[in-house]
């Protein structure tokens, strides 16, 4: 069985910046932060991680309580501001998808630093929510490499024996994609649908490197 967990940001979509306006705009609410920085690095990592980061530069304690409280503001800010952003779904994507559920020897997962219920709003926004059932999420994990060996457990729950380790992938637009990818022994995608330059991804190593998912070369990559 060929299994293949998807990032969701720069790869299967682009929000036009709605996801860190909703991240924002969240602390606003929660915190009454007026002017919610803008310095936290956001590509590739885990929402978790990322609050944590902006609750320390405003000097809000980084508790399970704050996160919550965080986290439910955010569930209520990211529909509107996916409204007014718009968006896309990424070249090559729904094809590939449509592609990858009409077999019953592939199982398609998701591999995000989004949480759960982030992850299904913006996939319910673009219509594609329902390619997947299961994966690994960015509410508990500070890194990413944690989230990819969630993923990872929740396969061999799933699959058992028909999971075959060395048809794992993953796709993803950042060098932390490829990293957790490593950390799970997994094969790398890389795309050039993110913000980082060909050059960046280029020296992660990926198993392939593609100017995006339209690629016709994409179901040989994976063996299909």
């Amino acid at each position: 069985m060929l299994t293949c967990l998807f990032d969701i940001d720069g790869t299967l979509i682009t929000t036009g910046g709605a996801g860190r306006l909703a991240l924002r705009e969240a602390l606003t609410v929660a915190f009454g932060v007026a002017e919610p920085t803008e310095s936290v690095p956001i590509s590739g990592r885990t929402d978790r991680g990322i609050t944590r980061d902006m609750m320390l530069h405003h000097g809000i304690e980084p508790s399970v309580e704050n996160w919550e409280k965080f986290r439910d503001a955010y569930f209520v800010q990211l529909p509107s501001v996916l409204e007014r952003f718009g968006g896309r779904v990424l070249p090559g994507i729904k094809e590939l998808l449509q592609t990858l559920a009409a077999r019953d020897d592939v199982a398609v997962g998701l591999l995000t630093g989004n949480t759960r219920k982030g992850a299904s709003l913006k996939l319910g926004h673009f219509a594609l929510a329902d390619y997947f059932e299961f994966g690994g999420f960015g509410d508990h994990h500070l890194v990413r490499d944690d989230v990819a060996h969630e993923a990872l457990q929740e396969v061999r729950t799933r699959f058992g024996a028909r999971f075959k380790p060395d048809r794992l992938w993953v796709i993803g637009d950042t060098p932390l994609d490829v990293q957790c990818a490593r950390a799970i022994n997994a094969s790398v995608i890389a795309v050039e649908t993110g913000t980082h330059p060909r050059e960046e991804l280029q020296a992660c190593q990926p198993d392939a490197l593609l100017a995006d998912l339209s690629d016709p070369r994409v179901p040989q990559i994976l063996g299909l």
